[in-house]
């Protein structure tokens, strides 16, 4: 029997291999790092999302007829426009500067840009 670990073949044989406490120990050790990679990986994804719903409404909002639709129909100001423009920029750069951030400071980060869009009615589509 061979056991994975952290790219380490372990084999296993029935004379002067592991004993049973070695092999749970390294299962043991195995699930927890399957833990770790599990949340990592949650935390990646949760940056890549809002990282993504940034660039979204920055691409949106810098198309001329988009822009000129959210002035005309929807009643928003050059204002507004600058106000969204400027917490799209804001949450870019602290998501550059906040690799490691946690999934409820991204997803807080989240809210406070959808806020931002629902407060000027601005909606991405």
């Amino acid at each position: 029997m061979v056991v994975r670990f952290w790219n380490k073949a372990i084999k296993i044989t029935d004379g002067g291999g592991l004993s049973k406490a070695e092999i749970a120990k390294t299962i043991k050790d195995a699930e927890r790092c399957k833990q770790e990679e599990e949340a990592h990986i949650e935390k990646a994804m949760a940056h890549k999302a809002l990282n993504d719903y940034a660039f979204r409404l920055r691409v949106n909002l810098n198309r001329y007829k988009i822009r000129l639709s959210l002035i005309m129909d929807m009643g928003l100001s050059v204002k507004d426009l600058e106000e969204i423009e400027y917490e799209i920029k804001e949450t870019i750069e602290w998501l550059d500067g906040n690799p490691d951030a946690d999934i409820d400071e991204l997803e807080e980060k989240e809210m406070e840009l959808d806020n931002i869009c629902r407060r000027t009615k601005y909606k991405l589509s």
